[in-house]
């Protein structure tokens, strides 16, 4: 079979994750598996040929294992797309596993050359980019943020269906308790202000959020000053943190180290504030401003209020 399976644990994700797989569908079908039934129609709406929501009596996305291993082993699909969730990594290397495949993890780019799956990935620290191509069926997990969602088409021609998948799991569920993120997506942040070290004491973050709250922007960090405990853990970019693609993001005291530059490759426009010319973060930015942060941080609120 030359079909392309998604699997996923969000309605909002997928739809993401069905734009990168439009790319490498040539002749095959387009098949979606999902966790939860929440948000199904904006999946069935999104030019996919067959969605299946995986139901299990004990809530775990990754009771999935088992049912969709069985299916890929019958009916061969040429590639399936996880996301690079925790969860979703775990499915996909317990279902490489049980396939006898390799995985890749954490792709930055997926192309079909002439019916061969390839993909780009970062290597050594973010100092290289790695190409691979793999056999069949190739299991591959991404960041969904990398792609825009895939636009509704009309009507809803994609069949819907449930499948029951208990995977006889050993672990007994007692409570579940959602995540308390003191911070917000910045994976869905337009705006993003960035802080280095070349930010002095923590007191001096004031200047930061003033500046960001002026603009309208989330604020975030590297990971050194992350190593300070300043911001909750959610608030780190870099290539062991979060990846973003926003339409404008402003490093502020940031040198600009390759760890760093991995997680914001993607932005749209990057502005960088440093007092040393040769930061490596001007190679990257779109616009540089050479100077204490001190000095540019309150004319840039001054600016933004009069506007």
């Amino acid at each position: 079979m030359r079909d392309i399976w998604i699997y996923s644990e969000s309605a909002a994700v997928a739809t993401q994750m069905i734009a990168c797989a439009g790319k490498i569908s040539q002749t095959g079908k387009l098949r979606v598996f999902i966790s939860s039934e929440d948000g199904t129609h904006s999946i069935v709406r999104a030019g996919v040929d067959e969605v299946t929501v995986f139901r299990s009596a004990d809530g775990r996305a990754e009771s999935c294992v088992e049912a969709l291993s069985a299916l890929a082993q019958t009916e061969r699909p040429l590639a399936i797309l996880f996301e690079s969730s925790c969860s979703g990594k775990e499915i996909a290397a317990r279902c490489a596993a049980i396939l006898g495949t390799g995985l890749v993890t954490d792709a930055l780019d997926i192309r079909n050359n002439e019916g061969i799956i390839e993909t780009d990935r970062m290597v050594y620290g973010g100092l290289a980019i790695a190409t691979e191509a793999l056999s069949s069926p190739s299991l591959i997990t991404l960041a969904a943020s990398l792609y825009t969602p895939a636009a509704a088409l009309g009507a809803a021609d994609a069949s819907l269906r449930i499948q029951e998948a208990d995977g006889g799991s050993a672990i007994n569920i007692v409570d579940r308790l959602p995540i308390e993120r003191a911070s917000v997506d910045l994976t869905k942040a337009d705006k993003i202000v960035c802080v280095g070290r070349g930010v002095g004491k923590k007191d001096d973050l004031n200047l930061i959020y003033e500046m960001a709250a002026a603009l309208g922007a989330e604020v975030s960090c590297t990971r050194a000053i992350n190593e300070y405990q300043w911001f909750p853990p959610e608030s780190y970019i870099g290539i062991s943190g979060f990846k973003v693609r926003p339409s404008l993001y402003i490093a502020i005291g940031v040198s600009g180290q390759i760890q760093h530059l991995s997680g914001i490759r993607d932005s749209k426009t990057v502005v960088a504030v440093n007092n040393s010319e040769s930061a490596p973060i001007f190679a990257s930015a779109d616009y540089g401003i050479v100077g204490d942060l001190y000095d540019f941080v309150p004319c840039m609120i001054t600016a933004l209020r009069k506007n």
